[in-house]
């Protein structure tokens, strides 16, 4: 069968772009990522040769001559499969190298697709949303806002006033407790002193 027509994503050594065929069987035309070529394809074989850009030019007093560098893929068609998880396609893989008129060329991979891959839709908007906000409205507003705490942090007035030593007789000063001195036993002072010293109570007076 001929190459099925249409356009080809190609990837060869990493670069992606496009392949298609003004002409699919025998001598074959089209365009490789943006050059033209002209290639032969063997139905029978199942093989394609193609040179990408080739031109001729006027040097050492010769017209028509071909020039170097120029870059030639070879590869073979896997017509109409289905692979595993996908749909009906069909694949044209081999290797190409660029020849400079001397020395061994250096060979790398290509393969191209038809129909080419189709580009998915981005995260959906619970998708974003959750990416957006990641961290919650909660734990945004706490982060920002750390004197604002939560409500399960903030402490009522009715525990406050179970405290000790926030009680009633604390803020009264009638706090109760056993003194050391006996009452009997406690100095005069202030204005008991004074009375004290009046009615000489104080020896050496």
């Amino acid at each position: 069968m001929p190459i099925p027509p249409g356009s080809w994503d190609i990837t060869a050594s990493g670069l992606v772009g496009v392949l298609t065929f003004a002409a699919n069987t025998g001598p074959v035309s089209g365009t490789i990522f943006g050059d033209s070529f002209v290639g032969f394809f063997d139905e029978t074989s199942q093989t394609l040769t193609l040179l990408r850009n080739p031109q001729v030019k006027a040097e050492g007093g010769f017209t028509g001559v071909f020039v170097t560098p120029f870059t030639v893929y070879q590869g073979s068609l896997f017509p109409e499969f289905t692979p595993l998880g996908g749909g009906a396609m069909s694949i044209l893989s081999g290797v190409f190298y660029s020849n400079a008129g001397n020395g061994a060329p250096a060979y790398s991979t290509w393969f191209a697709q038809n129909p080419a891959p189709v580009k998915v839709g981005k995260e959906g908007k619970d998708g974003k949303e959750h990416k957006d906000h990641k961290d919650g409205k909660d734990g945004k507003e706490f982060k920002d806002h750390p004197e604002k705490l939560p409500p399960e942090f903030s402490v009522s007035a009715s525990f406050l006033s179970d405290l000790p030593l926030m009680s009633g007789s604390m803020e009264t000063g009638s706090a109760t407790g056993q003194s050391f001195i006996e009452a009997s036993e406690r100095p005069a002072v202030g204005e008991a002193a004074l009375q004290d010293v009046r009615v000489g109570k104080h020896t050496g007076l």
